[in-house]
């Protein structure tokens, strides 16, 4: 891994992933983007550390940089890292990747496996190792951003919302039937 203080690695559970294909968002800007939730104070405290470095690496490290920092750090709509409303149980943040930029890098246990969608690994719930990059900006009063380097595929888990997925043990095996017999599989 890069010597760079703003890329971190961080252990979390996807949330909401838009991985494979970019998704649009209700700004209407299109990316590849997922929410991170992180349960263990360690690795907020990562994400705090990339925050700083992010912030040095624009401001230095006076007055001028802790000023925007503190600023930053006040509003939910600017520090990256948030606390919902109903739990302190973790925390949260949403990580996007530009489409021209290609999309993230996801890999299983064994990080030569490219992960395939077919595979359905990364669902919402999954366990995975984030890599992210944070930065800053300036336009609307600025804030903080981070970008998805890509992600490590641990192990599955609860999905946090809808329905699972099935799987294909969930279904009977058709492939022997001919189109006659599948047709009656319907009563057609």
């Amino acid at each position: 891994m890069s010597n760079d203080k703003t890329i971190v690695k961080i252990k979390c559970r996807l949330q909401a992933p838009h991985l494979y294909e970019a998704h649009e968002d209700q700004y209407g800007n299109t990316k590849y983007s997922a929410i991170l939730r992180l349960y263990d104070e360690s690795e907020w405290k990562k994400v705090e550390a990339a925050k700083i470095a992010a912030v040095q690496n624009k401001y230095g490290t006076g007055q001028k940089a802790q000023q925007m920092a503190a600023q930053w750090n006040r509003d939910d709509r600017t520090k990256v890292l948030r606390t919902p409303d109903d739990t302190s149980e973790y925390r949260f943040m949403k990580a996007t990747r530009r489409p021209q930029d290609g999309m993230p890098k996801l890999v299983g246990r064994d990080p030569k496996h490219n992960v395939a969608q077919s595979e359905g690994l990364f669902v919402s719930g999954a366990h995975v190792i984030a890599l992210v990059q944070l930065w800053t900006y300036e336009r609307a009063g600025g804030g903080f951003g981070a970008t998805l380097l890509g992600l490590q595929w641990v192990k599955e888990g609860e999905p946090f919302a809808g329905v699972s997925i099935a799987k294909s043990e969930d279904f009977d095996d058709l492939s022997a039937e001919d189109d006659q017999d599948a047709a009656d599989v319907f009563g057609l």
